[in-house]
């Protein structure tokens, strides 16, 4: 899997990043995005959490959630992260994949 992010702010779409994306052996993305610092994550079925090191041009693994919340990191939705906090709800089962908004 590839990520390329594009310049959208001056309209160019300059290609600004142009890397490879890991994700864990057998596992799929189930969010990816900016915390509220600009920071760029993913985070993967397995539980792995990452964050993208621009100045490099590196992933590196922010946090295993398998290992610290193991009875249930396969079950929560990320709705953002801060520089000290990653903000999820627990989705009440292992087979719901999204949450239900009503």
């Amino acid at each position: 899997m590839r990520l390329k992010m594009i310049n959208m702010d001056d309209r160019d779409y300059r290609v600004v990043v142009d890397v490879e994306c890991p994700v864990s052996k057998e596992a799929y993305l189930t969010w990816i995005g900016f915390t509220e610092e600009g920071q760029f994550m993913t985070f993967d079925s397995e539980g792995i959490l990452r964050s993208f090191n621009f100045k490099n041009q590196q992933w590196i693994p922010s946090m295993d959630f398998k290992i610290k919340y193991k009875q249930f990191y396969d079950k929560i939705w990320i709705t953002g992260i801060t520089e000290g906090e990653v903000l999820a709800i627990e989705l009440p089962s292992r087979e719901q994949s999204v949450p239900h908004l009503a």
